[in-house]
């Protein structure tokens, strides 16, 4: 008769098969896939620890070793139910969030908002949030362009002092070349490093 294995062993191969199911199902997630019931899934951040996800109601950071969710009270801005459009996983750990009321900053341990009432911020309607090579973050918006943050202020590109073909900017993404696009709702996108202001 064979003798039975450890139940200790059996114990800790089924709790790393959760572990490695969990983190599995982390790295699966979709745009427009729902998450926690009624929750759609809006924009997806991915760090080195920490996924983040945005939806129609909020933000969730997903531990990637565990798959552990926390849910975040964004009740630093305006709503609560907040819909994220955009999530930037900065270099230096920071966590930017665009949202449709400005921009939510998340530092590891606080949240705070960038808005128009509190900064120089030129529109609320955040579409896109990049950082480039430099560290710099630029800021793509629903009707005042893009925007480059420089110290503790942002500097504008519009159609009207730049070069950019338009002033609502859909997304900012990232190119094979690893060069950054921008995508306007016009028929004419441009890289982010030929965009120059006319002043």
């Amino acid at each position: 008769m064979k003798k039975l294995q450890n139940p200790v062993s059996i114990y800790l191969i089924l709790l790393l098969f959760v572990v490695e199911f969990n983190f599995a199902q982390n790295a699966n997630y979709k745009i427009n896939d729902t998450i926690d019931g009624a929750k759609v899934i809006t924009c997806i951040g991915r760090g080195k620890e920490f996924t983040y996800i945005g939806t129609n109601h909020g933000i969730i950071k997903i531990q990637n070793k565990n798959g552990k969710k926390k849910h975040f009270p964004t009740t630093v801005s305006a709503n609560p139910n907040t819909t994220i459009n955009s999530i930037c996983v900065r270099k230096n750990g920071h966590v930017w969030f665009g949202t449709e009321q400005g921009i939510i900053v998340y530092d590891g341990f606080y949240m705070y908002t960038i808005n128009m009432e509190n900064s120089d911020l030129t529109d609320n309607r955040i579409t896109s949030i990049v950082e480039d090579n430099n560290e710099t973050v630029w800021i793509g918006t629903s009707n005042h362009g893009l925007l480059k943050k420089q110290n503790n202020h942002f500097k504008m590109f519009t159609y009207f002092n730049s070069n950019l073909p338009c002033n609502n900017i859909k997304e900012i993404v990232a190119e094979n070349n690893g060069g950054l696009l921008v995508i306007t709702n016009s028929q004419k996108n441009i890289p982010l490093e030929a965009i120059k202001s006319n002043r």
